[in-house]
């Protein structure tokens, strides 16, 4: 496993999004409410303090962030949630992950009623 200093991890997660670069954040808010799912994403998604630090980030941090997310949210839920959090991968194209988000998590969300606020 490779190191990396504290510095470095900070610049990391800074890194900005490439123009014209894929807006997760977005997209995902797009899912939400083309899927009845507004009304949470206004109330417990844009407020979340990992949505608002992703915001402007590249598609790789945002893909962090919504890990983190969704996995608190789908931790919490009344049903086992072992499957969709299986899709939460870490890496790969992002295009991919919300495919997964929108098939498999969003239904799960509907069902659940999440997303909530802690």
């Amino acid at each position: 496993m490779q190191r990396i200093s504290i510095e470095d991890a900070k610049q990391l997660i800074s890194t900005e999004a490439a123009p014209g670069s894929l807006d997760m954040i977005a997209e995902v808010r797009r899912i939400l409410q083309h899927n009845t799912l507004a009304n949470q994403a206004r109330s417990y998604y844009d407020t979340h303090r990992y949505i608002i630090d992703a915001e402007g980030k590249a598609p790789e941090i945002q893909r962090h962030y919504l890990n983190l997310y969704w996995g608190l949210q789908l931790v919490n839920a009344d049903d086992n949630s072992i499957e969709e959090r299986y899709c939460l991968v870490p890496n790969g194209d992002p295009k991919d992950w919300l495919v997964l988000f929108e098939q498999k998590i969003v239904p799960f969300l509907i069902k659940n009623n999440l997303p909530k606020g802690f």
